[in-house]
């Protein structure tokens, strides 16, 4: 009888132990997700930033084309337009790239499962995110040969290609993840 008290003491103690070390990791691997997800968020902010940015000097082009002044897009002027674009565009993959690393690691964590279901969300919304600046890239390109070609591109033309029908499409689904993230990190500080 002596024997099993000390045995199930033993047994308690034990696991005694073992919840209390996960309760230390569980802690730290808490602290590490908050700062994962806010290292990662931060990263995101950005690439909306340089979003908007990008959307700006979109719109400046277009007025442009709109108002038919090509003393507007000299070849110069293009091809400062298209070195600024370009470097919006790898400004863009390196924040979507460091955030990516930040969601990752947060799925190696213990314990913290609404903050993995958050960083497995925005893993999502930066895929599309990739996807979405391929797409931006292609239209780009082909509106600088139009433009290197001497022809006026015709904007109807392009509104109607397929890179611009797939950012369409890509965009949507963009912004529905990112309300899907939102809500799962809404109770995340």
């Amino acid at each position: 009888m002596r024997k099993c008290l000390v045995i199930a003491l033993a047994a308690l103690l034990a696991a005694t132990l073992a919840v209390t070390l996960t309760g230390c990791g569980g802690e730290k691997d808490l602290d590490k997700a908050k700062t994962l997800k806010q290292e990662g968020d931060i990263k995101y902010d950005e690439v909306d930033k340089a979003g908007q940015t990008l959307e700006q000097k979109q719109a400046d082009i277009t007025k442009a084309l709109i108002s038919g002044d090509k003393s507007a897009l000299t070849p110069e002027q293009l091809a400062q337009v298209k070195s600024e674009i370009e470097k919006i565009l790898a400004q863009m993959e390196s924040d979507l790239l460091s955030a990516k690393s930040s969601y990752e690691q947060t799925l190696d964590l213990e314990g913290v499962e609404k903050y993995k279901d958050y960083a497995s969300k925005m893993l999502e919304v930066i895929d599309k995110q990739m996807e979405l600046l391929g797409q931006v890239k292609g239209l780009i390109d082909k509106f600088v040969q139009m433009l290197a070609s001497g022809t006026m591109p015709d904007l109807s033309s392009l509104m109607e290609s397929e890179e611009f029908k797939k950012i369409n499409e890509l965009s949507k689904t963009i912004d529905d993840l990112e309300k899907e993230a939102e809500k799962l990190g809404k109770d995340l500080k």
